[in-house]
């Protein structure tokens, strides 16, 4: 016969785990190997904070992944992709409503390559290639809430944040003097466009039935009249048409 204390011991328990299993997230691993896989299964395994890693390595199979999992989070690996395949990727993730958190790793980055990282939507990062153990720290925080940052990442990312509050004072540009709209022509617009779906120059010629080189031009003049420093930055401006000029509005 079950004693009182038993029954009492056993709610507790299920009560549990079936709050772990509500809370625990299956983690999500974008890598065109799979050392990270295989490592973070086996860093992972045991720990309440996570259910399973899978492998994926393209958009539409993480898509797809990530759509029959209640509360996933995206481990990605930038090395495998390439910087500028893997701020295209985290974007159209971002595009499709998608607020799973997302940790980048696998690279040697530069302050801006992480700072266009975290533009493009991503949690949190791994500077350098670390073991599965790093990793696995690295995503227990940031499923905590916790963003470790480099001094001079931290410093970089204070000085976009200038920035980019100077862009949203209407009639001002960012170096906090006062300036004009900048005014684009309709095939710079069209070109900003492109830009904003993660087209590469080739693909814009290609879209708009014009030379590369041609593309090359108007990329540059868009970045000397949208005061960005790349074009990364100038896709992640949202220009408004303001009497009859362009008004930078992030």
């Amino acid at each position: 016969m079950t004693s009182k204390s038993e029954v009492e011991t056993d709610k507790r328990t299920h009560s549990y785990l079936e709050e772990a299993a509500v809370t625990a997230r299956d983690v999500v691993v974008v890598d065109r190997g799979n050392g990270a896989h295989a490592g973070l299964q086996k860093a992972l395994y045991n720990d309440e904070m996570f259910g399973r890693v899978h492998l994926t390595w393209g958009l539409e199979t993480t898509w797809e992944r990530i759509c029959q999992l209640d509360s996933p989070a995206l481990v990605l690996n930038v090395g495998s992709l390439g910087e500028a395949e893997a701020a295209r990727f985290i974007e159209q993730i971002r595009a499709r409503d998608c607020m799973a958190p997302i940790l980048v790793f696998g690279w040697e980055p530069t302050q801006d390559s992480i700072v266009r990282l975290i533009e493009a939507g991503a949690t949190s990062y791994v500077r350098s290639q670390r073991s599965a153990t790093g990793l696995a720290e690295a995503l227990r925080a940031m499923i905590s809430g916790q963003v470790r940052l480099c001094p001079d990442v931290a410093a970089r990312m204070m000085r976009r944040i200038a920035e980019l509050a100077g862009y949203r004072l209407p009639g001002w540009n960012q170096n906090g003097n006062l300036a004009s709209p900048a005014r684009l022509t309709d095939r710079q617009s069209e070109v900003l466009h492109l830009l904003r779906r993660g087209m590469s120059n080739a693909e814009i010629a290609s879209e708009l039935v014009i030379e590369v080189g041609t593309v090359k031009n108007h990329v540059h003049n868009l970045l000397k009249k949208l005061g960005a420093s790349d074009r990364y930055e100038a896709a992640s401006l949202q220009p408004a048409l303001i009497d009859g000029g362009w008004q930078l509005q992030h």
